[in-house]
């Protein structure tokens, strides 16, 4: 008995070779914004900072 293994079709591009940049951007922007700042004032801080930012521009 030979199995038969097809080959991928090369010519389709792959999920891995088309990332959906833009669903990307927002879950870094939530987690960035929503996220705990792991314990570090520096990084609070900074996060604070940006958030203000954000707050001030409308976004």
């Amino acid at each position: 008995m030979t199995d038969v293994v097809e080959m991928p079709d090369l010519s389709v591009p792959r999920l891995n070779e088309c990332p959906d940049w833009l669903y990307l951007l927002r879950e870094f922007d939530l987690l960035y914004r929503q996220g705990t700042a792991g314990g570090s004032k520096l990084i609070a801080s900074h996060r604070l900072r940006v958030r203000k930012a954000r707050m001030e521009q409308g976004i």
